[in-house]
Order: C-alpha cells, then structure tokens, then sequence
C-alpha cells in the first residue's frame, strides 16, 4: 500500500491535470449535447434483490478506481502499520459500505418520488446543472494541479 501511495503522490500532478481535463471535456460535451425528450418509460423487468444486490456489489469491487481509492486510504490514514491492523481496516470498510448503501438508498428513494415531477424542461434544467458542475469541478482540479506546480 505505501507503494502505491507513494507512486499516486508522485504523479499527483498529472492525475489531476488529466482529470480537471477530462471532467471539462464531459462537461462541455454534456453542455453542447442534444436535448432529447422524455419518452415513456419502458417496461420495468422484475428482478430478484438480492441478485441484482450481489451483481451491483461485484461491479463496483470490480473497478479499479474503488480499489485503488482504498489502497490510497488505507495507506494514508496508515491502516496495517500503527492505526490497529486489519481490524481498523474492516471497520473502515463496514462504514463506506453502510454509507455509500445509505447515499444510494436515499438517492432511489427520491428519484422514485420525484420521477412523476420531471418534465423536459426541468430536466433542461438539471442537465444545465450537471455540465456547470462538471466545468467547475474541472477548473477546480486543474487550478490545485497548477498551484501545486508554482509552489
């Protein structure tokens, strides 16, 4: 883990000018796309949750970003040296597991509410939103990328 923590620090400088570039280059491509209108909804397929639990759980352990983000915190926070070993390191992953289920909970329960509310203009408006975050965000990277090369 200290390895990889240290090669992500050493080119820090380029992930986040490659980063801060691609999150303009999606937001500006969001920003220029065509609006598209709201059709009817296809049917919904009826699945079994658990199913569909354990295969959203694969595919999430399956990218390489989760993993690496967890080696990068674990070693930063210096989990399996002095913090308590792998016992921190399992509380560590027991608590991102409940919040990031509790983030996607509260996210699905409100699409499901707000769903009926949506209109093609408001979801003009939300697209709007989504680019001009996704700009910002990326400004924001390659300003820290910059700063951190002049200082």
């Amino acid at each position: 883990m200290t390895a990889i923590s240290s090669l992500l620090l050493s080119i820090q400088f380029w992930l986040q000018l490659g980063g801060g570039l691609f999150l303009l280059w999606l937001g500006s491509r969001s920003l220029l796309a065509k609006n598209t209108r709201m059709t009817t909804p296809s049917p919904v397929i009826k699945t079994n949750y658990a199913t569909a639990f354990t295969s959203t759980l694969l595919l999430t352990l399956a990218n390489p970003a989760t993993v690496l983000l967890f080696f990068a915190v674990f070693a930063g926070l210096g989990i399996g040296q002095s913090l308590g070993g792998s016992s921190t390191a399992l509380q560590l992953v027991f608590g991102i597991f409940l919040g990031s289920s509790a983030w996607w909970l509260i996210l699905c329960l409100l699409a499901g509410r707000l769903r009926g509310h949506l209109n093609d203009a408001r979801m003009r408006v939300i697209h709007l939103l989504t680019a001009g975050s996704l700009l910002l965000l990326g400004l924001c990277s390659l300003w820290q990328a910059i700063q951190a090369k002049l200082l």
